[in-house]
C-alpha cells in the first residue's frame, strides 16, 4: 500500500489521495455546476492559471497518472509541458505545475504490519 500526497508549494498546505481513486483537478467558478474533487480556489489558483477542470490525477498502489484536461494555461511536470488528454507518469518528487501554481508530488510505500497474538 502507498500514500500519495500533494503539497501546494506556497502555502506548505498538504493533501492526502486515496489509492485507487481519479481527482478531478481545478478551481470553483461562480457559476460553475462541476466542482473538481481538488478546490484551489482558496489557493489563489484564479490568479496562477488554473483551470476550472484543469487535470485528473489517477492514484494507483505505488504510482500516479495526471492528465491535463487541455486546460487554457497548460501542465508541466518538472518543467516539461504535458500533452493534453494523454495519461503522463508521475514519480515521487515530481514538480507539477497548473499554470503556474507549483504542487510537489510525494508518492511513499506504507509497510503494512500484522501482529501475532499469541495463543
Amino acid at each position: 500500500m502507498s500514500e500519495v500526497v500533494l503539497e501546494f508549494v506556497e502555502s506548505g498546505k498538504k493533501l492526502r489521495l486515496k489509492e485507487n481513486r481519479e481527482y478531478t483537478i481545478g478551481r470553483m467558478g461562480k457559476t460553475q455546476a462541476l466542482i473538481p474533487d481538488v478546490d484551489l480556489s482558496q489557493y489563489g489558483a484564479f490568479q496562477k492559471g488554473v483551470s476550472r477542470l484543469h487535470a485528473i490525477m489517477k492514484t494507483y498502489p505505488g504510482k500516479c497518472m495526471l492528465v491535463d484536461l487541455d486546460s487554457a494555461n497548460g501542465t508541466k511536470i518538472n518543467g516539461e509541458r504535458i500533452t493534453a488528454y494523454v495519461d503522463t507518469p508521475l514519480k515521487n518528487g515530481d514538480t507539477i505545475n497548473l499554470g503556474s501554481f507549483k504542487v510537489l508530488l510525494h508518492i511513499s510505500e506504507q509497510q503494512v504490519t500484522a501482529k501475532l497474538c499469541p495463543a
